[in-house]
């Protein structure tokens, strides 16, 4: 759609921009492979409370794991344009920096849509699709070309297909809030808390006028907004005294040594 409208100079930009994104994909393609087993021997057992609990976990840390990813991408994503292309793609940044919020979208659906498989309700999940690919192919349509078989549309190029797919994930996010177990009102509260600092942070942006640093003040101010991240999901009871310690394990190399061993190692 964007070669064929736009040029292949804007998809060569956009396609530099997506591929910076593939890890959250593989990310959340990842987590759905270890929780799908899971949520059905915990459905097969009617374990009901169990699947609450591991959905509601699993959501929240995939929360807050991917949010420090994406915002650090974000604030350097010019620096990471250059790193991994060159100068020449800065056009890309402001690609990258929308697709995250599509692909963050995208990862906090994949729990819910995987507890949804895990019963049997794969209608569900083809709805979701359904809605979310007819959403992003009609918006695309009306968004990318500056015509279309006669009718004036916006003609956004390459930013219309981004805004286009924003608003199918969100679709999917929303959608699979309702149909999955986990707890609608709880799940709203803790998106509208994560929201909150968003805007907070880019408020935070516009005022030290981040346009201005080189690459050294960029990554430290990028990982003094993680600093205050945690912080801040630790004073609204979002990152608990278990989640901490989860953290320390996970970062832990003796423990990741032995699991290595036990489960990599000796299986050759």
């Amino acid at each position: 759609l964007i070669g064929f409208y736009v040029g292949k100079e804007a998809l060569g930009f956009y396609f530099a921009a997506f591929q910076l994104t593939l890890f959250f994909s593989l990310f959340a393609s990842s987590l759905s492979l270890i929780l799908l087993p899971k949520f059905s021997n915990l459905n097969h057992k009617k374990n009901n409370e169990n699947i609450k609990s591991l959905l509601s976990k699993s959501f929240r840390y995939s929360m807050l794991l991917i949010f420090p990813v994406a915002a650090f991408m974000f604030i350097n994503s010019e620096f990471i344009i250059s790193l991994f292309f060159s100068d020449n793609f800065q056009e890309s940044a402001l690609f990258l920096k929308l697709l995250l919020v599509s692909v963050y979208l995208q990862a906090l659906s994949r729990p819910l849509l995987t507890q949804i498989v895990s019963e049997g309700n794969v209608h569900h999940s083809f709805k979701i699709g359904l809605v979310s690919f007819t959403t992003h192919i009609i918006l695309a349509l009306y968004l990318v070309p500056s015509s279309f078989f006669g009718f004036d549309t916006y003609g956004l190029g390459v930013l219309g297909v981004i805004y286009a797919t924003i608003v199918s994930y969100f679709l999917t996010f929303i959608f699979s809030i309702h149909l999955s177990r986990i707890d609608a009102k709880k799940t709203y509260i803790l998106v509208l808390r994560q929201i909150l600092f968003i805007v907070l942070m880019f408020n935070f942006i516009f005022l030290v006028s981040i346009d201005s640093f080189d690459f050294f003040q960029s990554f430290l101010f990028s990982l003094f907004i993680l600093i205050l991240y945690f912080i801040y999901c630790r004073i609204v009871g979002d990152f608990s005294n278990e989640d901490y310690n989860l953290v320390v394990k996970a970062l832990n190399f003796r423990i990741l040594w032995r699991y290595f061993k036990k489960e990599i190692i000796w299986e050759f």
